[in-house]
């Protein structure tokens, strides 16, 4: 299937102020109705007109694999040159306590010799668009990747947990009680030693606001395995199945993660989320081998799945121009002999939810990124300039 029949329709969508609305406008054209209706796109432009339009130049849309309806979550992600408190206002703050969280760890972050400045990265916002509006989103921080050796393991512990400890000392009780964080910091301290937190999520969009750790580099086997560690923060439901869909889907993977949800003790609900190096199906046949099973395993729709992996691509804002944010167009029209710009869509990841007694939900999260690289004039052997990629 092309692009072109992939495309969906956006022409009852109104341009309005320039938030991350106006991007998220801009970028409808490449998201297929069978992914994401236009009746819940709607929704998430509500949702991003409140957002600064910086924001959403590395956003990520949570997609449902199954057949139900066309609905999507949809997350920011606030990199760390981006991390300025002032883009978070007071309009914002008095809304959602969630917002007015964010900009504590973002003023917290913009102190150089603060851990959170040191060890993390990224912060993301997630929005969990069902219910009713408006809605809460939740907090992400992703720690810098800097897997230890075993012999700086008790370092690199005390790093998470000095991140952690930051978290909980800016947040406080209201959002993140002293009860949920000595539990997580049991999860965190129990890691065998092969493993690291790749990040840690304050789940306020949910009823039960839990502490949500991403954790890179445990084994499915062996004696530091996933079972043995589950078991050790007090998880007593069954994980055959849930060891046993890794196993299906793992020689497609490059990498795993495991998620767990804290609370006052760990939470039933469990996932894997499954990682290819190389995000693009078009050049990676694995990715169609992944979703080949998902399919067959019944967590995925066959029509999303072609939906999906026709999805990546990349799309110059010198194409459709007219429907590009100002600022956007205008940069490029500025600096397009200096620089080019475009947007950059690709499969992020999918993750595996699994809830015991109640089976498994696959989500597929796909990432548009707005790029720019810089450009050189090189003189051909006739004299004439060309511009070429540095």
């Amino acid at each position: 299937m092309t692009e072109g029949t992939m495309m969906a329709k956006s022409t009852e969508f109104k341009m309005l102020a320039e938030t991350s609305e106006d991007f998220l406008f801009a970028v409808r054209k490449f998201i297929p109705e069978v992914l994401i209706s236009d009746k819940h796109y709607k929704r998430i432009l509500k949702t991003a007109a409140m957002i600064p339009v910086r924001f959403s130049l590395c956003c990520i849309f949570e997609l449902a694999l199954n057949d139900e309806l066309a609905e999507a979550g949809v997350s920011f992600g606030i990199p760390y040159y981006l991390c300025n408190s002032t883009l978070i206002t007071d309009q914002l703050t008095s809304r959602d306590p969630s917002w007015a969280a964010l900009k504590k760890l973002i003023q917290v972050r913009e102190n150089p010799n603060n851990c959170l400045s040191q060890n993390t990265n990224f912060f993301w916002i997630e929005f969990d668009i069902s219910g009713q509006s408006p809605y809460s989103p939740s907090l992400f921080v992703t720690i810098t990747d800097q897997p230890p050796p075993d012999s700086l393991r008790q370092k690199h512990s005390n790093r998470i947990t000095a991140v952690l400890d930051s978290i909980e000392s800016t947040l406080g009780n209201d959002l993140f009680s002293r009860d949920y964080y000595q539990h997580t910091l049991r999860a965190i301290q129990q890691l065998p030693s092969s493993c690291t937190v790749k990040q840690i999520g304050i789940m306020t969009s949910r009823d039960l606001r839990t502490v949500k750790l991403i954790i890179k580099g445990i084994e499915v086997n062996g004696g530091n395995s996933v079972e043995n560690y589950l078991r050790l923060l007090g998880y007593t439901d069954p994980l055959d199945e849930f060891i046993d869909i890794y196993e299906k889907l793992s020689p497609f993977l490059d990498s795993f993660c495991l998620s767990i949800d804290v609370a006052d003790g760990i939470q039933p609900r469990l996932g894997w989320e499954c990682f290819l190096a190389q995000r693009n199906p078009q050049k990676k046949e694995r990715w169609e081998l992944l979703y080949d099973q998902l399919v067959q395993e019944k967590l995925c729709s066959y029509n999303k799945s072609e939906a999906i992996l026709n999805f990546p691509g990349y799309s110059s804002i010198i194409d459709y121009q007219d429907i590009w944010p100002d600022s956007l167009s205008d940069y490029w029209t500025n600096h397009k002999k200096e620089r080019l710009s475009f947007l950059i869509r690709r499969i992020n990841h999918v993750k595996i939810s699994f809830i015991p007694h109640h089976g498994f939900r696959a989500k597929a999260y796909l990432a548009l990124n707005y790029y720019r690289k810089g450009l050189k004039w090189l003189k051909d052997k006739n004299g004439e300039y060309y511009p070429s990629i540095c």
